[in-house]
């Protein structure tokens, strides 16, 4: 993929097993040899795993039919095996930097012999076509237009995996979990990441950080001030809830030399997540809501179906156990008759 913003050339490109995004410069050797060294060498953005990238349109601050969230940054085509849509990169001109993780704004949930082959903006909105046509022979061009004014009443929920859900939000680009992602930034495994910070988040030296932090009168740490007073004002677990919550909306919200990149996440979003990292769901629970998704068709749904299951056989334990003592007690007083 290839696009031009403000006479700079841009370039979206493939290899072995990462993916890259870089801006061209005259002169400039990106040691392209066809290595995974070579694709990552002076990129904007590496993708890893890679996600096949094909085509790239730039989104600047007057785009039409977008919310501003996906304004100043390049919409790419993704045709990768794991997944097919449209990612949006938020990219700063006037800092020439990757400003967060992709985000999916559109993904395909068929085969992965289905695939994006192009993007394009016009007033309306995002245009995008995908390479294999319909049941009927053709090929449709889909269009994506944002109404604020005419938002529908229900969203589409993430996955019910744990590792989909970090994977959808660009989490395992740095960080690990249960043995998956890159090892960049510390692991996010309940267990470790819990002992973690809780050493940090409880400690009179955090807490006296914040005195600092909140004499700042500049954006971001100005506008997150009720949210480290909700963070010390909690307790226990619900503490590092809030914590992990805020760090993920805006990572120097408690600090200022925060490295990792602002996603863009909305606040349920970001709720969903902390759950997942500080109260991840038991295996059973997760096998169950899977099965209660495919049959019901909503994450609410296959959560109800997995309690209701799961209520229902301990109602049946507790029967076969009191079933079990009266027959030993009628056992022992035929045992104690002359």
């Amino acid at each position: 993929g290839i696009d031009v913003v403000n006479d700079d050339l841009f370039v979206s490109n493939n290899g072995p097993s990462v993916d890259s995004l870089i801006r061209v410069r005259v002169g400039e050797d990106h040691l392209w040899d066809g290595t995974n060294e070579s694709v990552a060498s002076n990129a904007l953005y590496v993708w890893v795993p890679s996600v096949s990238p094909v085509h790239l349109e730039y989104a600047d601050s007057s785009a039409g039919g977008l919310p501003r969230e996906w304004r100043e940054g390049f919409f790419v085509a993704i045709s990768g095996n794991e997944g097919s849509g449209v990612q949006f990169v938020p990219y700063d001109a006037s800092r020439d930097r990757i400003t967060g993780t992709p985000v999916w704004v559109v993904r395909s949930r068929g085969g992965p012999e289905q695939a994006v082959a192009g993007v394009a903006l016009d007033d309306n909105g995002l245009i995008f076509a995908a390479i294999l046509p319909g049941s009927d022979g053709e090929t449709a061009l889909y269009r994506l237009t944002f109404d604020e004014q005419n938002a529908l009443p229900n969203r589409i929920e993430p996955p019910l995996d744990e590792v989909s859900l970090l994977n959808q939000f660009g989490c395992l680009a740095c960080h690990q979990y249960e043995g998956q992602g890159r090892d960049v930034g510390p692991p996010l495994d309940s267990p470790h990441l819990q002992n973690r910070l809780k050493g940090i988040l409880f400690s009179e030296e955090y807490e006296n950080s914040l005195t600092d932090i909140d004499l700042i009168d500049q954006a971001p740490q100005a506008e997150f001030k009720d949210a480290r007073n909700e963070v010390l004002a909690s307790i226990s677990d619900d503490r590092l809830l809030a914590w992990v919550k805020y760090r993920i909306i805006e990572p120097r919200f408690d600090r200022l030399d925060a490295q990792m990149p602002s996603l863009r996440i909305e606040e349920d979003d970001a709720e969903a997540l902390a759950e997942v990292l500080i109260n991840p769901r038991p295996w059973w629970q997760q096998q169950l809501e899977a099965v209660g998704e495919s049959t019901f068709g909503t994450r609410q749904r296959a959560t109800g179906f997995a309690w209701g299951v799961a209520l229902t056989s301990l109602v049946f334990a507790v029967l076969w156990l009191l079933s079990v003592l009266v027959r030993s007690r009628r056992a022992r007083g035929r045992g104690q008759e002359p």
